[in-house]
């Protein structure tokens, strides 16, 4: 994970003061719109250089500043590459167990009738 730009500190983030007499603290470096754009136009090349995979987490734009956070994930090569996790669910029928563990493996979210789930369990192409 990498983050950009100036975040606001956890501490003003979760315990707003009503009255307020010094600014709130920040982590980071403030950053201008122009230069969180260059900043992502090079982290974009990295990863394209690394054969990796960039995912904009979260982004906010203000007047003063902006800041976000990047995902970069190196992709496997080949199937010798791909980490074996086994996971072992328990809970009641109905749980959304199954459904669970096809939204972790299949990487997209459940319609909320199951489809990842089919999917996963009938080697089923989602539409």
């Amino acid at each position: 994970m990498i983050p950009l730009g100036a975040h606001p500190s956890p501490k003003d983030l979760y315990n707003p003061q009503s009255e307020r007499i010094d600014p709130a603290s920040t982590n980071g470096i403030e950053l201008t719109t122009i230069h969180m754009d260059e900043a992502i136009k090079r982290l974009k090349t990295a990863c394209a250089s690394l054969q990796a995979e960039l995912n904009e987490l979260y982004r906010t734009q203000n007047q003063e500043s902006c800041y976000g956070c990047w995902l970069v994930r190196l992709t496997p090569r080949g199937v010798e590459e791909i980490m074996e996790v086994r996971v072992a669910v328990v809970g009641n029928v109905d749980a959304g167990k199954s459904t669970t563990l096809g939204v972790l493996t299949r990487g997209s979210l459940d319609d909320g009738r199951g489809k990842v789930r089919l999917t996963q369990s009938f080697g089923l192409v989602p539409v």
